[in-house]
This record gives C-alpha cells, sequence and structure tokens, in this order.
C-alpha cells in the first residue's frame, strides 16, 4: 500500500505541473531581459536605433528582476523534481 501512495498520480500532476510553472517562469525571465534591450518599439528605423549604452544601461535595470525569476523558475524545478520523486527517494530516508 505504501507504494501506491508515492506513485499516486495526483503527486505525478502535481510534480509535473510545478516544473511546467519553473519552466516558464524562466522563459518569462529570458524575455523580460530580451525586452529591457529591445526597449519600447522595436520597428524602428536605422536613425531611430538604440545606442549601446541605452540597451546596457536598460538591461542592467531589468537584471535583478529577471535573476529573480529565473532563480524561482529554478527553485520550482527542483521542487517539482523531488515531489515527482517522493518522500521514500529521498537521501537520508532510512532506506538502503
Amino acid at each position: 500500500m505504501e507504494g501506491q501512495s508515492q506513485d499516486s498520480p495526483l503527486r505525478k500532476r502535481i510534480g509535473r505541473t510545478v516544473i511546467g510553472v519553473g519552466i516558464v517562469l524562466i522563459v518569462l525571465a529570458t524575455l523580460h531581459l530580451a525586452d529591457a534591450g529591445y526597449g519600447s518599439s522595436v520597428n524602428r528605423g536605422f536613425a531611430h536605433r538604440r545606442s549601446y549604452d541605452m540597451v546596457k544601461r536598460d538591461a542592467r535595470r531589468a537584471f535583478p528582476e529577471t535573476l529573480l525569476l529565473a532563480l524561482g523558475g529554478l527553485g520550482l524545478i527542483l521542487a517539482g523534481g523531488r515531489i515527482l520523486r517522493g518522500p521514500a527517494q529521498l537521501p537520508g530516508s532510512g532506506e538502503g
């Protein structure tokens, strides 16, 4: 009976959902930093392009938020992996 509870479909579904949300957060972090570098208007002519300093300044301003989003996504991916493994397969659980 104990083996059924750790391999339950609900546990797998929750683990996969948490991993999926983590992946989405990492993608959002990447898009957030790219958007900061591109600026507000992407369809601009050559004469109105952004200078290197403008892109660098805006990317640096967006980096702390991007880092938090990416680390949050990584944390959710790791947590989802732990949920999928179940409590009996964690290190130090007394098995083996």
